[in-house]
């Protein structure tokens, strides 16, 4: 938590987060060979995965996220042909990549308490990220069944549940599906947060709810590649508004 704190206080002081998506929009956008062999000796920051317990969380408060960067078995993410800080969803502190929504779990467990989750997949994405777009295309389109290795162990524990997830090609990532489809949420208020580099939600609030049919759904902030520069006043006006602000 200390980790992810100390980085998202980078990025604000910095304000150069990109956001994320795997698609032919994003890697159009994020086009840029020589910034992405910048940070070709980069590392993937280490970060627990699955369950990271606050001292303080009064509110039963889980933040549970899903990050390529944290999906690759860490290997450091690379592109032969785009600036992956900017289609690839990641950010560099001290030689480090770390993926936005980590940044944006740790910003919502500062402001609210709540305890950390990153949803891991059970196998290793892509490095590539070229090739790691592919992949997903192709899950999405066979519905293919991705595994998750993290589960919560004691979802009764909380009442809340704010969910951060990228964009893949407008949809959900399949192991985010088969987290929501593994997890018992009956009777929580799942809070939506949506990350991409500038298309949006989409329809994905909707798909949240139909996994989670027996959960509240409700959409929290959409993010794109300029708001992460003010993340820390999406993040504090989420929490007022939802009532969730750590007192």
């Amino acid at each position: 938590m200390k980790k992810l704190s100390a980085l998202l206080a980078a990025v604000v002081i910095a304000g150069s987060v990109a956001g994320c998506g795997l698609t032919e929009q994003t890697k159009s956008s994020g086009e840029n060979p020589e910034q992405a062999a910048g940070a070709g000796e980069a590392k993937i920051a280490y970060v627990k995965p699955g369950l990271e317990k606050s001292e303080n969380n009064p509110k039963k408060i889980l933040i549970a996220y899903f990050s390529y960067v944290e999906n690759t078995g860490g290997q450091p993410v690379h592109s032969e042909h785009y600036d992956i800080l900017t289609a690839a969803s990641v950010k560099l502190e001290k030689n480090e990549m770390v993926g936005n929504n980590a940044l944006i779990a740790g910003a919502f467990a500062k402001e609210t308490g709540g305890d950390v989750f990153s949803v891991r997949a059970d196998k290793a994405y892509s490095s590539d990220y070229e090739e790691t777009t592919d992949i997903g295309k192709d899950e999405l389109d066979n519905n293919t069944l991705v595994r998750v290795g993290t589960k919560v162990d004691n979802p009764g524990d909380y009442d809340t549940v704010i969910l951060i997830y990228p964009i893949w090609w407008g949809e959900l990532p399949q192991a985010v599906k088969t987290f929501l489809a593994e997890t018992d949420l009956a009777g929580k208020k799942v809070i939506a947060v949506a990350d991409s580099y500038n298309s949006g939600a989409g329809n994905t609030v909707e798909t949240v709810q139909r996994l989670a049919p027996l959960a509240t759904v409700t959409a929290g902030p959409d993010i794109t590649e300029p708001d992460m520069s003010r993340l820390n006043d999406i993040v504090k006006a989420t929490a007022a508004k939802e009532g969730l602000t750590l007192q």
